[in-house]
């Protein structure tokens, strides 16, 4: 076993089965590649620390080249699956949603177990909820070469 990262690093995660949950979740709309882009785009633009979205949806529309009613749509959706959630602090161009800290977290670890605490697991009571744990080693990462 890994030893556990020191709280005061700094770190990009996502956990495998939360990101499977989404996954699951995504497959089953039926504008999955929109949502996919759009999941995406949100994960890369949390703010640090606080899991929020610094997302313009109308830059990412046009980016995009969609309707940005596709994105808004694409983004109550998300939020609608656990993936996204409000955030009291968050930017208002993005209607104040952040990652789901179970999901995907940027910063400090200590940061993280607090906004846990306030949010739901992706398919929390449902069977799409895991019980393995959040955790990808490394190691479980690397295919072997085969022997020549």
């Amino acid at each position: 076993m890994m030893p556990p990262i020191p709280e005061d690093a700094h770190f990009f995660a996502v956990y495998r089965a939360q990101m499977q949950a989404a996954n699951r979740l995504i497959w089953q709309l039926r504008e999955r590649p929109i949502h996919y882009a759009v999941f995406i785009e949100a994960l890369c633009a949390q703010q640090h620390n606080e899991g929020y979205l610094r997302l313009e949806p109308k830059k990412l529309a046009s980016d995009l080249g969609i309707d940005p009613e596709l994105v808004l749509d694409a983004l109550r959706t998300l939020q609608t699956m656990g993936i996204l959630i409000p955030h009291r602090d968050g930017w208002g161009v993005c209607d104040k949603l952040a990652i789901n800290p179970h999901l995907a977290w940027k910063g400090r670890p200590d940061i993280r177990n607090l906004r846990i605490r306030s949010a739901r697991p992706i398919g929390e009571a449902s069977p799409l909820a895991s019980d393995m744990p959040n955790v990808i080693l490394m190691r479980d990462c690397i295919v072997p070469r085969p022997k020549a």
